[in-house]
């Protein structure tokens, strides 16, 4: 969890336990949200997959995704096509 600390002026950064929370009742991971709190939640090792999956492929499926462009671009009716 990050949180602006305005007596400190910085941002500061406080790690949370979900699992150690729940299965042990443990009472200092409880935290009250403020306005401006942001909650960042870190990735599951699928995740991370798929993302690094996004990333390699992102080029192949930009020249695809222009490639179809211009092969429909006679069938648009945007551009005077049937």
């Amino acid at each position: 969890m990050l949180r602006f600390d305005r007596e400190q002026g910085k941002v500061v950064r406080q790690g949370l336990n979900p699992i150690k929370t729940v299965e042990n009742l443990d009472v200092t991971q409880y935290v009250t949200l403020q306005n401006e709190d942001v909650i960042v939640v870190s990735r599951t090792l699928l995740g991370k997959v798929l993302a690094a999956f996004r990333i390699i492929t992102q080029p192949i499926r930009d020249v695809l995704g222009f490639s179809n462009f211009i092969v429909d671009l006679p069938n648009n009716r945007l551009f005077g096509g049937n």
